[in-house]
């Protein structure tokens, strides 16, 4: 018995173009969807002019447990880096920066877990966790921003070493999500 060749060659590149579909779109589902990772790309969200680019993730989560000295803040807490652009061709804008989905565990509700927002170099807002409550949502940071001007942010959480007995912070857990909120944009 011959078997034809032409019916079956033209099977298996069907079957073959199907298999390359599938891996193809399945892996740009999940490319499109990475999120709250080191490997994050950039992300670009708009508010009229004002435009958020995280270097990092817009989402920042405390990774290890690990007390910290305050002199090493800047080398060891976890951290979200991203900047603040007005893209707009005059005027000022106003905006505030805000942590959201906010989760938190009852032992993290401490005034010794803490974050820090730096603008540009500088430390402009600072804080614990002690009063959050059932709070799911706080402002970090409100700022003004002129026309064609970028403003470069570092937001830090940490859990702060202070010489006493904090064995209630182990086994904790935190996550959020910095979010812009653009406020006005006024004329020059």
């Amino acid at each position: 018995m011959k078997i034809k060749q032409k019916p079956l060659l033209i099977g298996l590149l069907v079957v073959l173009t199907i298999a390359a579909l599938i891996v193809g779109l399945t892996y740009a589902y999940f490319t499109a969807n990475i999120r709250g990772n080191e490997e994050a790309s950039t992300t670009n969200l708009k508010a009229r002019q004002l435009v958020i680019d995280f270097e990092t993730s817009e989402y920042i989560q405390n990774t290890s447990a690990e007390l910290i000295a305050t002199s090493d803040i800047s080398s060891k807490a976890d951290f979200s880096k991203f900047s603040v652009t007005n893209n707009s061709t005059g005027g000022t804008a106003s905006y505030t920066l805000r942590l959201e989905n906010i989760e938190i565990s009852d032992n993290f509700k401490s005034a010794d877990f803490k974050w820090r927002l730096e603008k540009n170099g500088s430390i402009i807002s600072t804080g614990n966790f002690s009063n959050i409550g059932n709070k799911t949502s706080i402002d970090i940071g409100t700022a003004d921003i002129l026309a064609g001007s970028t403003d470069s942010y570092v937001f830090r959480i940490w859990l702060e070493e202070t010489a006493v007995d904090q064995s209630q912070l182990y086994n904790g857990s935190f996550s959020g999500k910095i979010a812009l909120e653009a406020k006005s944009l006024s004329s020059n």
